[in-house]
């Protein structure tokens, strides 16, 4: 606060914007979009077809209304497209409490798609080795001991960008209809709606937040980096605008917000370790206690009997189907691991 400094801030490849662009697309573009918030360009054959689907054919039928939308209606919006395929509706005209994902509703989607982890696997020595308590009757996971690295990829989802997981999904619906969003920058000229290919790249393939990574992170999501900071070697007056001729430039270095405790490391993840925990199948997590899986299995009304142990690896691939399960089902180990399981050989004696 008692020196002159600036932020340096870099420059499109493509061009240079000023202020009165729009965030991601050009300003005044136009465009038309569905219930389901797939974005079209906006054009007489566009119209007619969107009503052709609908079912309308006569155009008395049709009633034009503006709305004011403010922050609480945006909220409520990105809500619903998380779960509804009718999101301008329940937001705009038929307001109500968004649906929650439940069993019902969950097994109406089938939990299957492809992801875009190509040819690439983990090495083995990378992966992370967790033990799953099962219930031989259903083969369903009953709770998951666990050590800090596994907590640190499930704490590691919330950072990652909405993009990226629709991304990964790589084409499947989800509950809602929030891929037509991604869906529809796909398909959307780039040179007409775009102000760059830059603004459109971010949407496609966005990254996490600086300082938000941690070393040996099993997914393979890119980490942005900071803006350069420049802070003058002279100290200067406060709020003074015009830079000294006899000030030299220093590169400032932005702190990791993970290092504020004294034992953190460079590149360290969310949780201390080493630590122990007990991970629920819907990916509820607790530190490990002698109790903590008698207690699951009791809430569960599985008998100590019915129990039966697995351990698994945790590489990339597995990575990525437990998070985007996370995100469409309620019993996302089970979804991730004992469908396609990838037991550790045992050792022989």
């Amino acid at each position: 606060m008692e020196s002159y400094a600036k932020r340096h801030k870099s420059q499109s490849k493509d061009k240079v914007y000023d202020s009165q662009d729009g965030v991601f697309v050009k300003r005044l573009t136009r465009v038309m979009i569905s219930d389901e918030l797939q974005v079209m360009p906006l054009s007489t054959a566009s119209s007619f077809s969107l009503l052709s689907k609908l079912g309308v054919i006569d155009g008395n039928a049709i009633e034009e209304r503006i709305f004011d939308i403010g922050v609480d209606k945006v909220v409520n919006l990105l809500k619903s497209s998380l779960v509804s395929n009718t999101s301008l509706t329940e937001t705009l005209l038929k307001p109500k409490e968004i649906p929650e994902l439940s069993k019902e509703t969950l097994n109406q989607h089938s939990f299957s798609f492809k992801t875009n982890l190509g040819d690439y696997t983990s090495k083995e020595n990378d992966k992370i080795l967790i033990k799953l308590i099962l219930n031989k009757s259903n083969q369903k996971v009953c709770y998951a001991e666990v050590g800090e690295d596994f907590v640190n990829l499930l704490f590691s989802f919330l950072t990652v960008p909405l993009g990226y997981i629709l991304k990964e999904m790589n084409g499947a619906a989800s509950k809602g209809c929030i891929h037509h969003l991604y869906n529809s920058v796909e398909c959307l000229d780039v040179e007409k709606y775009f102000n760059s290919y830059d603004h459109r790249e971010i949407l496609l393939s966005p990254k996490i937040a600086p300082s938000f990574g941690y070393e040996n992170q099993p997914l393979r999501v890119e980490e942005a980096v900071h803006p350069k900071y420049y802070r003058l070697s002279t100290s200067v007056v406060m709020f003074s605008v015009d830079k000294p001729a006899d000030c030299t430039e220093i590169v400032l270095s932005v702190k990791d917000p993970k290092l504020s405790h004294r034992l953190a490391k460079t590149g360290g993840g969310f949780v201390m370790g080493p630590a122990m925990f007990t991970v629920t199948d819907d990916l509820s997590v607790t530190p490990i206690s002698p109790i903590s899986g008698m207690s699951i299995l009791s809430k569960l009304k599985v008998p100590f009997n019915e129990v039966e142990e697995r351990s698994v690896y945790v590489g990339t691939e597995e990575a990525v189907h437990l998070m985007v399960a996370s995100f469409m089902s309620e019993s996302a180990l089970t979804d991730t691991f004992v469908s396609q399981v990838s037991k550790v050989p045992k050792q022989e004696s």
